[in-house]
Protein backbone atom coordinates (compact mmCIF):
# COMPACT_ATOMS: atom_id res chain seq x y z
CA UNK A 1 0.00 0.00 0.00
CA UNK A 2 0.99 3.81 -0.59
CA UNK A 3 0.21 5.11 2.52
CA UNK A 4 1.18 8.98 3.71
CA UNK A 5 1.22 10.15 7.39
CA UNK A 6 -0.20 13.88 8.09
CA UNK A 7 1.18 15.53 10.93
CA UNK A 8 4.26 16.25 12.96
CA UNK A 9 3.89 14.81 16.56
CA UNK A 10 6.46 11.94 17.35
CA UNK A 11 2.95 9.74 16.89
CA UNK A 12 3.59 10.38 13.33
CA UNK A 13 6.79 9.89 13.21
CA UNK A 14 6.87 6.53 14.82
CA UNK A 15 3.40 5.36 12.65
CA UNK A 16 5.61 6.58 9.70
CA UNK A 17 8.61 4.09 10.24
CA UNK A 18 6.10 1.17 11.30
CA UNK A 19 4.45 1.29 7.74
CA UNK A 20 7.89 1.74 5.97
CA UNK A 21 9.14 -1.51 8.30
CA UNK A 22 5.81 -2.98 7.33
CA UNK A 23 7.32 -2.81 3.45
CA UNK A 24 4.46 -0.52 2.48
CA UNK A 25 5.69 3.06 0.31
CA UNK A 26 5.35 5.84 2.81
CA UNK A 27 5.61 9.34 2.65
CA UNK A 28 5.40 11.81 5.82
CA UNK A 29 3.59 15.39 5.05
CA UNK A 30 3.16 18.06 7.52
CA UNK A 31 -0.51 19.66 8.18
CA UNK A 32 1.01 22.97 6.61
CA UNK A 33 1.74 21.00 3.33
CA UNK A 34 -2.40 20.52 3.35
CA UNK A 35 -3.17 24.15 4.13
CA UNK A 36 -0.59 25.73 1.89
CA UNK A 37 -3.13 26.84 -1.20
CA UNK A 38 -0.12 27.38 -3.57
CA UNK A 39 1.19 23.44 -2.84
CA UNK A 40 -2.11 22.09 -4.12
CA UNK A 41 -1.63 21.44 -7.57
CA UNK A 42 2.01 19.61 -6.88
CA UNK A 43 0.75 18.12 -3.88
CA UNK A 44 -2.29 16.27 -5.60
CA UNK A 45 0.27 14.88 -7.90
CA UNK A 46 2.13 13.68 -5.63
CA UNK A 47 -0.43 11.44 -3.90
CA UNK A 48 -2.49 10.44 -6.88
CA UNK A 49 -1.64 7.08 -6.37
CA UNK A 50 -1.70 6.95 -2.29
CA UNK A 51 -4.38 4.37 -1.18
CA UNK A 52 -4.11 5.49 2.61
CA UNK A 53 -3.85 8.94 4.35
CA UNK A 54 -3.35 8.88 8.16
CA UNK A 55 -4.38 12.16 10.07
CA UNK A 56 -2.97 12.63 13.17
CA UNK A 57 -4.55 16.63 14.53
CA UNK A 58 -5.21 16.19 17.82
CA UNK A 59 -5.07 19.94 19.20
CA UNK A 60 -8.73 21.52 18.49
CA UNK A 61 -11.50 20.75 16.86
CA UNK A 62 -11.25 23.36 14.30
CA UNK A 63 -7.99 22.49 13.50
CA UNK A 64 -8.68 18.84 12.53
CA UNK A 65 -11.42 20.44 10.64
CA UNK A 66 -9.35 22.55 8.39
CA UNK A 67 -7.01 20.19 7.79
CA UNK A 68 -9.61 17.32 6.49
CA UNK A 69 -11.03 19.17 4.51
CA UNK A 70 -7.93 20.60 2.96
CA UNK A 71 -6.89 16.54 2.55
CA UNK A 72 -10.16 15.81 1.59
CA UNK A 73 -9.49 18.50 -1.63
CA UNK A 74 -5.74 17.21 -2.33
CA UNK A 75 -6.70 13.15 -2.40
CA UNK A 76 -8.32 11.28 -4.57
CA UNK A 77 -11.53 10.58 -4.03
CA UNK A 78 -10.80 6.12 -3.41
CA UNK A 79 -8.25 7.42 -0.72
CA UNK A 80 -9.12 6.28 2.88
CA UNK A 81 -8.74 8.83 5.46
CA UNK A 82 -7.91 7.22 8.84
CA UNK A 83 -8.56 10.01 11.06
CA UNK A 84 -7.13 9.95 14.83
CA UNK A 85 -10.56 9.98 16.80
CA UNK A 86 -9.50 11.92 20.00
CA UNK A 87 -10.94 15.29 20.12
CA UNK A 88 -13.99 14.52 17.56
CA UNK A 89 -16.28 11.71 16.58
CA UNK A 90 -15.80 9.47 13.47
CA UNK A 91 -19.28 11.18 12.31
CA UNK A 92 -18.68 14.13 13.06
CA UNK A 93 -15.29 14.44 11.58
CA UNK A 94 -16.99 12.31 8.09
CA UNK A 95 -19.17 15.44 7.55
CA UNK A 96 -16.60 17.53 6.80
CA UNK A 97 -14.94 15.98 3.94
CA UNK A 98 -16.56 16.11 0.36
CA UNK A 99 -16.96 11.70 0.49
CA UNK A 100 -17.42 10.81 4.05
CA UNK A 101 -17.59 7.08 3.10
CA UNK A 102 -14.51 7.01 3.54
CA UNK A 103 -13.17 8.25 6.50
CA UNK A 104 -12.93 5.34 8.87
CA UNK A 105 -11.72 6.70 12.75
CA UNK A 106 -9.01 4.90 15.08
CA UNK A 107 -7.69 5.28 17.79
CA UNK A 108 -3.85 4.09 18.96
CA UNK A 109 -1.98 4.14 22.13
CA UNK A 110 1.93 4.11 22.04
CA UNK A 111 4.27 1.97 22.40
CA UNK A 112 3.96 1.25 18.69
CA UNK A 113 6.82 -1.15 18.82
CA UNK A 114 4.84 -3.61 20.52
CA UNK A 115 2.29 -6.06 18.55
CA UNK A 116 -1.26 -4.70 19.83
CA UNK A 117 -4.45 -3.71 19.16
CA UNK A 118 -6.40 -0.19 17.30
CA UNK A 119 -9.32 0.77 17.77
CA UNK A 120 -11.39 1.54 14.62
CA UNK A 121 -14.64 2.90 14.24
CA UNK A 122 -16.90 3.77 11.33
CA UNK A 123 -19.08 7.15 11.24
CA UNK A 124 -23.08 6.69 9.72
CA UNK A 125 -21.71 6.95 6.18
CA UNK A 126 -18.80 4.95 6.59
CA UNK A 127 -18.83 2.37 3.81
CA UNK A 128 -17.76 -1.03 4.86
CA UNK A 129 -14.64 -1.17 1.99
CA UNK A 130 -13.15 1.43 3.67
CA UNK A 131 -13.36 -0.73 7.02
CA UNK A 132 -11.36 -3.92 5.64
CA UNK A 133 -9.06 -1.61 3.70
CA UNK A 134 -8.27 -0.01 7.28
CA UNK A 135 -8.16 -3.30 8.97
CA UNK A 136 -6.18 -5.31 6.44
CA UNK A 137 -3.22 -2.02 7.02
CA UNK A 138 -3.53 -2.08 10.78
CA UNK A 139 -3.11 -6.15 10.26
CA UNK A 140 -0.13 -5.36 7.57
CA UNK A 141 1.91 -3.81 10.82
CA UNK A 142 0.72 -6.32 13.49
CA UNK A 143 -1.59 -4.57 15.38
CA UNK A 144 -5.26 -6.25 15.38
CA UNK A 145 -8.16 -3.92 14.83
CA UNK A 146 -11.21 -3.86 16.80
CA UNK A 147 -14.06 -2.33 15.95
CA UNK A 148 -15.63 -0.28 18.29
CA UNK A 149 -18.68 2.71 18.88
CA UNK A 150 -17.69 5.86 17.39
CA UNK A 151 -17.45 8.88 19.83
CA UNK A 152 -14.57 11.54 20.80
CA UNK A 153 -11.28 8.99 22.41
CA UNK A 154 -13.80 5.68 21.39
CA UNK A 155 -12.51 3.20 24.10
CA UNK A 156 -9.45 3.22 25.36
CA UNK A 157 -8.48 6.73 25.47
CA UNK A 158 -11.82 7.60 27.51
CA UNK A 159 -10.84 4.45 30.04
CA UNK A 160 -7.03 6.25 30.43
CA UNK A 161 -8.91 9.92 31.30
CA UNK A 162 -11.28 8.29 33.63
CA UNK A 163 -9.04 6.45 35.35
CA UNK A 164 -6.47 9.16 35.83
CA UNK A 165 -9.39 11.62 36.85
CA UNK A 166 -10.07 9.13 40.24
Amino acid sequence: MNVVVVGESPLARDLGQLIARAGHHTRARGESDFLATEQGDRLQAELANFDVAIELQNQSVDAKQRLLRAMSQTLPEETLILSLALVTGVTEAASWIGNPRRLVGFGLLPPLETPGMVEIAAGLQTALSFIDTASELWRSLSLEPVVVGEGPGLVRARTVCCLINE
